[in-house]
């Protein structure tokens, strides 16, 4: 059996609430359910036949299905998808390269309900692996150090903001920024960027 299985993703949206369901088919050796994997981008994956998940933002994203049969052949389904935003931020404006001799890293953009802003800078070690290249490699989680910065702030309504993350002393390289948006409902999904620090 050289065939590879039949994958399609299917699914819905419940407020901020996105719920994802895989089928797949394979009339030859059958299709093994355990290796059934999802890639939400940006380092974020799953398994199952069925996952939910919330977004930060509501920006378009490639969602990459991936299953096996029993003969080892791998097939894969991609779709875009625009998610309803689980975040209270919106507009958000970061840097691609930050110099250390240039300052902090800025941080803008702005809220649309109050909550408590939380940035936190991790280093990302990057390996041949995560430089590979195809579908195959949407599925290679990102290997993120300690926190090696912070910044935060406190809104009391609907304002733009700013944040400042000090990167002078830290190595070059890349790094993820993670800025969450802590609201009393509940705790919010992290929106994430990946930055060079030079």
């Amino acid at each position: 059996d050289r065939t590879r299985p039949r994958v399609t993703i299917r699914w819905s949206l419940s407020g901020t609430r996105a719920t994802f369901r895989s089928s797949v088919s394979d009339a030859l050796s059958g299709p093994r359910r355990a290796s059934i994997r999802w890639s939400f981008g940006e380092g974020e994956t799953a398994r199952g036949a069925r996952v939910v998940r919330r977004f930060a933002e509501s920006r378009r994203r490639w969602v990459v299905l991936s299953a096996r049969d029993a003969a080892g052949n791998e097939g894969f389904a991609v779709r875009a998808l625009r998610p309803r935003a689980a975040s209270a931020v919106r507009g958000l404006t970061v840097p691609a390269v930050a110099s250390r001799a240039g300052g902090p890293l800025s941080i803008a953009g702005r809220l649309v309900r109050p909550a408590r802003l939380h940035a936190t800078l991790r280093p990302v070690r990057t390996t041949a692996q995560t430089a590979g290249a195809g579908l195959a490699a949407s599925f290679i989680a990102e290997r993120v150090g300690a926190p090696v910065a912070r910044a935060g702030a406190e809104t009391r309504g609907p304002a733009a903001f700013r944040l400042r993350v000090r990167v002078h002393g830290l190595r070059p390289g890349i790094y993820r920024l993670e800025l969450r948006a802590a609201e009393r409902a509940g705790s919010a999904p992290a929106i994430t960027r990946r930055i060079r620090i030079r």
